[in-house]
Parts: C-alpha cells; sequence; structure tokens
C-alpha cells in the first residue's frame, strides 16, 4: 500500500507549490459597531445578524475584547452555519454600579474560520447620572422696608434616576427668608417649582445676597443658586402675598400668608372679606397698622377629601380712613393627592388546564401621603396573591404576584384584584384579568425548560440562561418568547419568537441583569412559550436571588452552559474489508490518473494563468485526495494484535486483566470509527469525481 501512495503524494507535493488562485465565498455581518450610552449598572442589547453567502456550512465563534469586555457577555458563542442560513449573536452590555464616569471601548470578533473573520467596535460611554439644577424666574427683586418678596425657584432633577433632594439656605438674607419646600423627590427629568419668600426687614436698607442650595440625599448631586433683595423706602398702601398662584392637595390645611402694609403717613385701619370657596377664610377680618408698618393675615384653605379643580380667592380691603380700596387675587389648583393606581401585567389571557401562572401586578401610591393597603381578589378560589397588605409611601410602588393554578374545568374566569387604603381618605385602584382555561390537548405541543430554575444575582451584575424550547408537536410551529411575573423590567429574552420544526429543539437565551434601584430581594420570573394564536403553551418558572456583590453568579460560566452541538454525519457501521480498501485506493488511483491528464492536457500550449484560471477545480481536486489519502495511511495503521490465548487464572486475576485491557480497547474503537468516517469521505470524493 505504501508502494501506492508515494507516487501520488510526490504528485500533489508538485501541485503545491504552484501558484494557484481562487476565491471563497464568504459570510456577511448584519451589523456595525458604534457608540452606546450607559450608566451604571443599566443594560445595552446588541444584536449581531451573521448570513452565510457561501456555498459551504461555515462554523464561528465569537469573542469580545476591549476595557468594556469585562461588563459583556455574547450568546453563542460558538455555532455552525448552513449555506444562505442566517442566525444573531446576542451582546448584553451591562456597567458595574462601580464604573467609573468616562470612554471604554469593545471589541467584537466573529471568526468565520477559513471563511474570514469581521470584529466590530463599539464605543462604550458611561455617562453621569446623578445631578440637580436650580433656576429663578428673577434672581434680583426691589423690595419695600418690611414687604414680603417672593421668587419662584425650579428644581430639576437632570441625573437619571429618582433622588429625594433637601433645600438649604445661607448668606446675609438668610433669617429674612423661608421656603415653601424644604425637601422634595424627584423622578429622572422631573422638576418642581418652589416658593421662596424673602421678608424685607423694616430698617435695613440696602442690597442683601442668598444662596439657595440643592442636594441629593441619595448621591453627590448638589446644585446652588445666588439670589438678591434690594430694600427701598416707599410709601404706599399694598395688600399682597408671597405668590399669585398655589397649589395643594385635597384634604390639605394650610395657611397662605397675606400681607397688609401700611406705607402711608397716618395710622390706619383696614376691614378685609374674601371672596370665593366656603373652605377659604381669613383668621382676621379686621387689622389695625401702624404708618409705615405691616401685619400678616392668614388665609386658611381646607378643603375636602377629592374636591379638586381650580379655584380663585380674591381677598378685598378697604381702609377705614380714607375708604381706599385694594384688591389680591390668589388662583389656587386643588389637586388630587390620594390617587391609588393597580394594574395587572396583563388584562386578557389564556391558560392550560391544571397548570400554574404568574402575573405581575403593579401597586403604586400616587398621592402624596403614605398609604396602607389591603389588597385582595374577587374571583375563583384558586387564584391567590403573594401578600395581601402592604404600605406605600408617596410616589413608592409595589410590585405583587398574581399566581393562578388553573381547574381542570375549561371556562372562561374574571379575576379582579383590588387594593384598597386602611386610612380615611379609603382610596383604591383595581383591575381585571380575563382568564380562558383551555385544555391539555390543545396547549402542550412544546416542552420548555431553563437551564437554572433558581439563581442568585448581585445589584449591577447580570446572568445569561439558555432555555430549551421543544416542538413536541407533528407540524413546524412558531412561538413569542415573553417574560412574567416580578422583575421583568430586568430582564430580557432573546430572540421574542422562534420556529422550531417538529420534533426538533431551539435554544434563547434569558439575561437578567439587577440595577441599583431594584428594591426586592427576591424575584419570580415565569419564561412563557405561545403560539402565534395567542394560546400559551408551556412555560417555566425561575427563581432570582439579589444578593451581595460579590456573592452573584458568574455571569461567564452561566452563559457558558450552553455547549454547542457539533453536527456530524452518522458513519456506516459496517466493517470495512482489507479487499473493500485496495477497491478504494484502486479507485483513487485511477482518479488522480485521470485528474493528472486532465492537468497535463491543459498545461499544453497556455500560459500558467491561464492554467490556474480555466482548470482550477481539478488542481484542488487532486490536492484533497492526496491530503485524504495521507490521513487514511496515519488513521489506519494497524495496531498489535491481542493474543486470543486465554491463560487459565483464577477469577480475581481475569478481573484484574479485563479493566487493564479497557484503556486499549477504548482506543481501538477510536481508530476504527475514524478509519470508517474517512473511509465514508473518499466514497463521496470518488462519487463527486466520476460525476
Amino acid at each position: 500500500m505504501k508502494n501506492k501512495i508515494i507516487p501520488f503524494f510526490i504528485i500533489g507535493v508538485l501541485l503545491l507549490i504552484t501558484p494557484i488562485a481562487f476565491s471563497l465565498e464568504d459570510f456577511e455581518v448584519g451589523a456595525m459597531g458604534g457608540e452606546k450610552r450607559l450608566c451604571p449598572t443599566h443594560t445595552e442589547t446588541i444584536n449581531i445578524p451573521i448570513e452565510n453567502k457561501g456555498d459551504e456550512t461555515i462554523s464561528f465563534t465569537v469573542s469580545l475584547s476591549g476595557t468594556a469586555q469585562k461588563w459583556a457577555v455574547a450568546a453563542p458563542t460558538g455555532f455552525s452555519l448552513e449555506p444562505g442560513k442566517t442566525k444573531s449573536v446576542y451582546v448584553w452590555i451591562t456597567p458595574s454600579s462601580k464604573a467609573l464616569i468616562g470612554a471604554y471601548d469593545l471589541n467584537i470578533k466573529i471568526d468565520g474560520g477559513s471563511a474570514g473573520e469581521e470584529e466590530l467596535s463599539y464605543d462604550i460611554i458611561i455617562e453621569p447620572c446623578h445631578g440637580v439644577e436650580i433656576t429663578v424666574d428673577d434672581d434680583s427683586k426691589t423690595a419695600c422696608p418690611g414687604e414680603l418678596v417672593s421668587y419662584e425657584l425650579t428644581i430639576k432633577n437632570i441625573g437619571e434616576y429618582t433622588e429625594d433632594f433637601t433645600l438649604s439656605l445661607s448668606g446675609v438674607a438668610e433669617d429674612w427668608a423661608v421656603l415653601s419646600q424644604d425637601t422634595l423627590r424627584l423622578d429622572k427629568n422631573e422638576e418642581e417649582e418652589v416658593t421662596l419668600g424673602i421678608r424685607a426687614p423694616p430698617d435695613d436698607l440696602g442690597e442683601y445676597g442668598l444662596t439657595v442650595t440643592a442636594s441629593s440625599e441619595d448621591s453627590d448631586a448638589v446644585s446652588s443658586k445666588d439670589i438678591q433683595i434690594v430694600i427701598e423706602e416707599c410709601y404706599e398702601y399694598s395688600i399682597d402675598s408671597p405668590k399669585d398662584v398655589y397649589s395643594f392637595c385635597d384634604h390639605t390645611h394650610a395657611k397662605i400668608p397675606v400681607l397688609i402694609k401700611n406705607e402711608g403717613i397716618i395710622d390706619n385701619t383696614y376691614d378685609l372679606s374674601v371672596t370665593g370657596p366656603d373652605w377659604a377664610t381669613l383668621d382676621d377680618t379686621e387689622v389695625f397698622i401702624a404708618e409705615g408698618d405691616e401685619e400678616v393675615v392668614n388665609l386658611t384653605i381646607f378643603p375636602d377629601y377629592y374636591e379638586t379643580g381650580d379655584f380663585s380667592i380674591e381677598i378685598n380691603a378697604e381702609s377705614e380712613t380714607g375708604k381706599v380700596s385694594q384688591k389680591k387675587e390668589i388662583d389656587i389648583t386643588i389637586r388630587p393627592c390620594f390617587i391609588t393606581e393597580l394594574k395587572l401585567a396583563a388584562n386578557q389571557d389564556t391558560i392550560c388546564a391544571q397548570s400554574s401562572k404568574t402575573y405581575e401586578v403593579s401597586l403604586t401610591n400616587l398621592g402624596k401621603f403614605k398609604e396602607p393597603y389591603s389588597i385582595f381578589i374577587e374571583g375563583p378560589e384558586w387564584a391567590r396573591l403573594d401578600k395581601n397588605f402592604v404600605e406605600l409611601d408617596e410616589g413608592e410602588s409595589e410590585t405583587l404576584s398574581l399566581i393562578v393554578d388553573a381547574p381542570e374545568t375549561v371556562d372562561t374566569y374574571n379575576i379582579k384584584v383590588i387594593a384598597k387604603s386602611q386610612e380615611p381618605s379609603e382610596t383604591s385602584g383595581e383591575d381585571t384579568l380575563e382568564l380562558e382555561v383551555i385544555s391539555k390537548d390543545i396547549c402542550f405541543a412544546i416542552a420548555l425548560s431553563a437551564e437554572l430554575d433558581e439563581i442568585d444575582i448581585a445589584i449591577g451584575e447580570g446572568a445569561l440562561i439558555p432555555i430549551n424550547i421543544e416542538n413536541k408537536g407533528k407540524e413546524e410551529a412558531t412561538y413569542s418568547l415573553e417574560i412574567s411575573g416580578a422583575g421583568t423590567s430586568f430582564a430580557q429574552l432573546n430572540p421574542s419568537t422562534v420556529t422550531v420544526e417538529a420534533g426538533e429543539t431551539d435554544v434563547a437565551y434569558l439575561y437578567i441583569a439587577i440595577p441599583e434601584e431594584a428594591e426586592r430581594d427576591h424575584y419570580t420570573l415565569s419564561v412563557s412559550a405561545r403560539l402565534e394564536e395567542g394560546t400559551i403553551q408551556a412555560s417555566e418558572a425561575i427563581e432570582v436571588n439579589v444578593v451581595e456583590v460579590g456573592k452573584g453568579v458568574d455571569i461567564e460560566s452561566v452563559g457558558e452552559e450552553e455547549d454547542m452541538e457539533e453536527v456530524e454525519e452518522e458513519v456506516n457501521e459496517s466493517e470495512v474489508t482489507e479487499d473493500e480498501e485496495e477497491g478504494i485506493l484502486s479507485r483513487i488511483t485511477e482518479a488522480l490518473s485521470s485528474t493528472g491528464d486532465k492537468i497535463t492536457g491543459a498545461f499544453s500550449g497556455v500560459t500558467g494563468i491561464s492554467i490556474i484560471k480555466d482548470n482550477w477545480k481539478y488542481i484542488v481536486g487532486a490536492i484533497i485526495v492526496i491530503l485524504i489519502l495521507i490521513l487514511l495511511w496515519q488513521g489506519t495503521k494497524e495496531t498489535p494484535k491481542k493474543s486470543n490465548i486465554k491463560k487459565k487464572e483464577e477469577p480475581e486475576e481475569e478481573e484484574e486483566e479485563e479493566e487493564a485491557e479497557e484503556e486499549p480497547v477504548k482506543e481501538e474503537k477510536k481508530k476504527k470509527k475514524k478509519k470508517k468516517k474517512l473511509v465514508k469521505k473518499i466514497r463521496e470524493l470518488l462519487e463527486d469525481e466520476e460525476e
């Protein structure tokens, strides 16, 4: 056999040293690099479609590098793609809570082996996500001695998170100034007006400064604004209030200071009255004010619960001496401040008989006061809540779970969830789920399973869990994938739609990243698959535990739990005899001779460049056959045969001998299997050559 191989080996070497040029159809990446701006603990997802535009199956590997690589994870990291097929690679980026502000780089390398490689570059910008801004309508005003002057301050949260801010005053005019409120809670990009009132002293004329500072209680965000008041001598009779427009909550007892100043040259008495709603009154209806003096009369308001709207209140003043009349109009908005919002994640759904599902229930106190809520259900007894009582501060939200254990009876049921405050306001919210229970025969056409059903994740970290979708039906089906339950906002599922052939299994990826605003230490997620017509086919529950930083799951170790399965053709299990090997080698010899004749004929009378151009297929075919022949020679060397002579030994010695022989036997089987694969490949090449 060696003598037959040597001539062909020499021909192959000669062909290899001949310059050849041929093109390989490569692949196309449907994404470009760019810039991604992120806050710490927030997640950005990059979708990279890859299309095989060649004629052969390509095996890909995906790798990440760069200064932002420590925050990123890709999936899948390796796969094979048939000609004309497209597959998406997903990259998730979640900067840690300790990430410094600045620019980082992330390189995504897609290696197609001999088909080439592509690399995408992204600039990851970590932005400052905490900030506050103070603006004022007029930062310098003039006042008479004893006059109350107001400044309209606008406090704006220019950061990315909801934060609590404290207002403080400093400067010469600090003792004369008062704020309508000194604490406020602002969402991202939310702003709120605050009134600064400065009562000018009666004897201190001149210019005075005041600094207003807003400081966050949740971060290092701080901002200051300088205010100036100019106090001048004047002689006018006036009636005034810190501002013309006010806004209060319903059922709020408040006092608005009304300043009456005698700027004349004699003492005087003033009669006061109010025109407006019944719940607006003055503390005094008659006031004596000496020359150059002033008095404050409080306008008291106390609207009832839910008595809301816009109201105009007019304060009338008439001097006893001179009968000079003046009036002051104040516009008051009474806004609803006892508001409860309850929302179900879904208002209509279907569920399989005798199966369970969890629905997220969002309860938010949109009011301005702390409320204790009782939460209950009006509906079937097989629906329950994970909590029946919560206490929420102003603007606070709570996520509850509506757990449904569907009965065997097929029907449509209405499940109403109600939250009602235990305070006198009795503010409440409700929402209804119309749930259709359908039979098992319709439901369970697939099997859905997660690689992990419970996971520990630290704040600012992420984890990747493969989700297996197995089509147990008889035909190809398309399923929509969705996430439900508490913590849905912290999770992403990609892709959101999969098409699975009958009897096949596809994989989706659930990525979970816990941001710093997470308020709970445990979340329950449900991953569900539903048919295009809306029927939920299967679901899987995953328990997420929020743990301390450093104790969470390794994001890479979770993502790598999905091993790439290489697609291999089955090897013919029939034994290959020596005669059959001789026949195959004889056919190889004939094929090589035929190829050589074609190449020799092609070389006559033409240049080297035209030879390569017109006959490159023959050259490549010859090289491939020679290389496979060499591999066959190396893979089919005979190993020493074991003696069939059995020695009579004691039973214990026979067992030891069998154990010692297990490893060589395994190696022998591997070599035989390799030999069978090579033989089958050579058969295919010969068949192609004959064609």
